[in-house]
């Protein structure tokens, strides 16, 4: 494969420093190439072990496939000193580990468990030769795992070989850590490599790789709208930066980011009001989402998701909110959206409409008739246009990326009705957009509403029929209203006839059979074949292909919305399309394919002057504006000695040379003080804060407690930030301070608090609704445990210097690590409580 002519320049250029460095790649450079060409040049020399830090199961699957092609093709295969993948150590328990990392080789193993290897000596520090450290832009202090583990290997190895690794510039620039990335890793360089670098841009030109580019031009009316939902958000942000008393957010900010940025802006910037509770900063990321729809949907459907999102049953949310500006603006997108699909309009000739309602049939004259403007996205019909061209008697494979699942399915499903059931509009999923839309919000609850715009207008007879005055007439409102439910309920019917007809119309390949006079469904609608579209679906739901002949002659189009640049790898080098159509505009991924030359045609569709084309533009100027400034900062970083971020223990010196104890005390400063800490608090910050305090830490299954400073004193911590302490309080809280209680001299249990919820009882008193009396359950341990201690604290911080009081006075003594030791549990199977973590990380944010 040709890109590995800009891998091996990149590891070219990081060869010529042997200590590492902070490596910054442009997106679109695949960090897993990059670690893949690296790593076969490792195979080339004599090493010990290299560990992988941070690198996803789709990453290393990628180095995985690079590293066997080079063995293969180097006739090494059967080389049996030759590692030929990643050894993933996740799984592993304990002391399988320790007779892995013997052998030698290259690993990919979590921060946490490292750590607790290098600690526990399962790992000689000597062995490891080479760190490499994914996704770096992520380190903020020096209490990141990443932090310690290098703190602790150039104490032990100066000379290790390390590298930090992110394609994420933009994320470096926003945060203004890269110098203390630089700092906590104990490197001195960094080395960037932006898209525009020579060595990329001479590759370009060289394969003068070329794509197609379709700018969609919007129409009046989605512009009108996409103006619309913009003033809806101008004056939300206007209500969130008076409560905020400051302008933190701009419009353009909030259409051209996600929400977790905006909420890492917000932390950064330590504003201390929630937004994430408040409706209306909820509500803005839903009307972005309206952005996208409007120009990646069909009318019908985009009609659809603003009533669904116009009608919530929070009474604070924008959509209630009494503002003018917003009222007009809401008004006009109703307005404007219904005149996208359809228009109620004057006829010549009344016609007479039925409308069931409560068990009686109304009839009515009216002069009115609704005219559909049926029309698919522009998009789409472009994408048609060029499959149709590129057409031919060769087999071609087509691959359709889109940005999310939504449009994979509305893609795979407008494929299958133009082509096969020749429905060139989409008109049957359309009009079943509009069907939930009348039922669902716009004719709701409106029966009611009817029956009093014609009671007292009616003759009623012994028949279930009720025939209208023809001299009753009805205002504009109220005619539309019958002609709206006349229809849903034409509607109503046609899908239940289909429903029920489906199967023997798929069988037969014939049209459906019609028990019913319909008057409004447009005849089209009527006339189509019905047929299963018969594409096939991966078992996880996300690649929809449609096989060779089954939609168009000589051709197998695939449809998916891969998200990672490694599957999104992985899937041109397997499937190796002649032609790759994106979407959406995406800088990452069209790169991607530039740099790996991939023999595929590419087109971009997109749609001008909207919320795509600028993000695609602001992405380009925000990675060119990060490297631009990395460059330009030249600020000498100083390497620091790892020591002196490591405090001295203080030991309390009351025992004195007058007891004949002074060549005890003299030992006893000299003693690295140790504090053992149980294996899941390992998913804390507590270790590493304790490491840098100066202590010992010796990581341990306990059979009793989280914390041991002495044989005779020992912490059960539990944090209310993560609900640990409320979650236990009812049942196992109970049982481990029981445990406590039998076990040590100085108990004690440690309630800790976090700069996010306030330091009082009164802040963790309800959970999940109902109100818990926590100050009463704690007065009952203390009654039952006379030694229990508790102790309260504000943040991790306070927990620390507690920590810190206690092993200088009343636990100054080393504990016995084989006494508290659970030999049952040693072995922890510790990716499922990192996959655990990672989750509720994802969620809290």
């Amino acid at each position: 494969m040709n890109q590995n002519q800009i891998y091996v320049k990149i590891v070219d250029s990081l060869r010529k420093h042997r200590d590492g460095g902070l490596m910054v790649l442009s997106s679109g450079i695949n960090v897993a190439c990059v670690v893949s060409q690296l790593l076969i040049h490792f195979l080339e020399k004599q090493f010990n072990s290299v560990i992988l830090l941070n690198f996803s199961i789709a990453q290393l699957e990628l180095i995985d496939t690079f590293l066997n092609d080079y063995l293969i093709k180097n006739d090494l295969i059967n080389n049996g000193k030759i590692q030929q993948e990643v050894e993933r150590l996740g799984k592993a328990i304990s002391e399988k580990r320790s007779k892995i990392y013997k052998q030698g080789g290259i690993f990919s193993i979590s921060s946490q468990v490292l750590m607790q290897d290098l600690l526990i000596q399962a790992l000689k520090p000597d062995a490891i030769t080479h760190i490499i450290i994914n996704q770096c832009h992520d380190i903020k202090t020096k209490y990141d795992y990443e932090s310690w583990i290098l703190n602790y290997m150039k104490l032990k190895r100066p000379q290790i070989f390390t590298l930090g690794l992110t394609n994420r510039p933009q994320l470096l620039q926003f945060r203004q850590n890269a110098h203390i990335i630089l700092k906590q890793l104990y490197i001195e360089q960094k080395l960037p490599w932006p898209f525009n670098r020579a060595e990329i841009v001479g590759f370009l030109k060289q394969n003068d790789k070329k794509w197609s580019e379709f700018a969609v031009q919007p129409s009046k009316q989605v512009k009108e709208i996409q103006d619309c939902l913009i003033s809806v958000i101008d004056e939300c942000l206007i209500d969130i930066n008076l409560r905020l008393g400051q302008q933190i957010f701009t419009t353009q900010q909030i259409i051209q980011s996600n929400e977790y940025q905006l909420i890492t802006q917000l932390i950064k910037k330590k504003v201390r009001f929630d937004l994430t509770r408040y409706q209306i900063f909820k509500d803005i990321f839903q009307i972005r989402k309206l952005l996208f729809q409007l120009i990646n949907s069909s009318p019908a459907q985009f009609m659809y998701s603003f009533y669904r999102l116009s009608s919530p049953e929070e009474q604070d949310s924008v959509w209630h909110i009494p503002n003018q500006k917003i009222e007009y603006a809401l008004t006009t997108i109703k307005r404007v959206a219904k005149e996208r699909f359809f228009d109620i309009r004057q006829c010549p000739k009344p016609i007479e409409y039925q409308v069931q309602s409560q068990d009686q049939l109304y009839k009515k004259e009216v002069n009115l008739e609704i005219k559909f403007n049926i029309h698919n996205p522009p998009k789409l019909n472009i994408l048609v246009q060029q499959l149709e061209k590129i057409q031919s008697d060769n087999h071609q494979r087509v691959w359709i990326w889109a940005p999310n699942q939504q449009q994979v399915n509305q893609i795979q499903q407008f494929l299958g009705y133009y082509f096969l059931m020749k429905d060139k509009t989409n008109i049957m999923n359309q009009l079943n957009y509009f069907r939930m839309t009348l039922g669902d919000y716009m004719i709701k609850d409106t029966e009611d509403k009817l029956n009093e715009i014609l009671n007292g207008k009616v003759e009623t007879t012994k028949q279930p029929k009720v025939v209208l005055k023809k001299k009753s007439n009805l205002n504009q409102a109220s005619q539309d209203l019958v002609v709206l439910h006349s229809l849903y309920q034409e509607l109503v019917i046609f899908h239940t006839e289909l429903q029920e007809q489906r199967f023997q119309m798929l069988k037969d390949n014939t049209i459906m059979k019609r028990n019913y006079q319909y008057q409004l469904i447009p005849q089209e609608l009527l006339n189509l074949n019905i047929q299963d579209l018969g594409e096939k679906i991966d078992d996880f739901g996300k690649l929809v292909t449609f096989n060779e002949d089954q939609i168009m002659k000589n051709m197998t189009i695939s449809i998916n919305c891969l998200d990672d640049e490694c599957h999104r790898l992985q899937y041109v080098l397997q499937s190796k399309p002649d032609h790759i159509f994106m979407l959406e505009p995406c800088n990452r991924f069209l790169r991607e394919l530039l740099i790996i030359n991939a023999q595929a045609k590419i087109y971009m569709i997109y749609v001008e002057d909207s919320i795509e084309s600028w993000k695609f533009a602001k992405e380009k100027l925000d990675e060119d504006t990060a490297f631009d400034q990395l460059i330009q900062d030249e600020t000498i970083q100083k390497k620091e000695d790892p020591r002196e971020s490591i405090k001295t223990v203080q030991i309390d010196d009351q025992e004195n040379t007058r007891h004949g104890k002074g060549m005890d005390f003299y030992n006893k400063k000299q003693q690295k003080q140790i504090i053992i800490v149980d294996f899941r608090e390992f998913r804390s910050e507590i270790p590493s804060r304790l490491y840098f305090e100066g202590y010992e830490v010796q990581p341990c299954m306990l059979k009793v407690g989280d914390i041991i400073l002495s044989n005779k004193c020992g912490i059960e911590r539990k944090c209310v930030e993560t609900g640990d302490f409320m979650e236990s309080l009812d049942k196992r809280l109970d049982d481990q301070l029981r445990r406590m209680h039998d076990t040590f001299e100085y108990p004690f249990l440690l309630i800790e608090f976090s700069d996010n919820i306030q330091f009082n009882l009164s802040s963790i008193q309800r959970i999940k609704g109902r109100k818990n009396r926590t100050s009463v359950k704690l007065h009952k341990f203390i009654r039952r445990y006379p030694k229990l201690g508790i102790l309260w604290a504000k943040n991790i911080e306070e927990t620390i210097k507690l920590i810190t009081k206690l092993k200088q006075t009343l636990a100054s003594e080393q504990p016995d690590l084989k006494l508290f030791k659970n030999a049952n549990k040693q072995n922890l199977n510790f990716e499922k409580v990192d996959f655990y973590f990672s989750q509720l990380e994802q969620l809290i944010i």
